[in-house]
């Protein structure tokens, strides 16, 4: 890698997947922005970890699914797995995950970065 690569060019690691530096959070309302956070994709790694060992206190927090299921869904997220789909499906950084706008009218885009 040299140092003259930016994010937009820094596309596929070694393995063949997406190489994500940040996610970014934005949620906007009527042109004013509310929330602009970027987080080390590197942390988001670590709490998707750390989420697995505290799985169990997760489901007061589940929106009514049981505990089974929540347990099953963060045992399931394998991000190295969606990282090397979305790069062999043609996916480049920057990435949106999420581009939407919410019942309340509020735009959230998430991208990787």
């Amino acid at each position: 890698m040299t140092a003259d690569m930016n994010n937009a060019e820094l596309i596929l690691n070694a393995a063949g997947k997406l190489n994500p530096k940040t996610l970014w959070v934005v949620v906007s309302q009527g042109g004013t922005v509310k929330t602009d956070s970027r987080i080390p994709f590197s942390l988001v790694r670590t709490m998707l970890k750390l989420g697995r060992s505290f799985s169990p206190l997760i489901s007061q927090f589940g929106g009514g699914m049981s505990k089974e299921d929540l347990l099953a869904i963060i045992e399931t997220v394998d991000v190295d797995e969606i990282l090397t789909a979305l790069a062999s499906d043609g996916a480049r950084l920057p990435y949106a995950l999420v581009d939407m706008i919410d019942q309340s009218g509020q735009h959230i885009r998430v991208t990787l970065e």
